[in-house]
């Protein structure tokens, strides 16, 4: 099963979170609990899933979600 892991910026200020969602420009399915910034959402998200490959939103083809900051591919078998 692949799905997205993508670090998204929260209405309040310095609130960051990682969230799963099944495709790049689709739904959040969960996510975590809020950072200070996007490097500790980001460890929190590697801590769970192991080491990613992030790449910036727009890079990846996100469209009309301005609010996500990065995105990574994440497999589990």
């Amino acid at each position: 099963m692949i799905f997205i892991v993508a670090i998204t910026k929260d209405r309040q200020p310095r609130s960051f979170r990682f969230r799963i969602q099944p495709g790049y420009n689709q739904p959040g399915v969960a996510q975590s609990r809020s950072q200070k910034d996007p490097s500790g959402a980001r460890r929190e998200a590697e801590r769970i899933f192991g080491p990613l490959e992030w790449q910036d939103a727009a890079d990846a083809g996100v469209i009309g979600q301005e609010y996500v900051i990065q995105v990574a591919k994440c497999e589990t078998k």
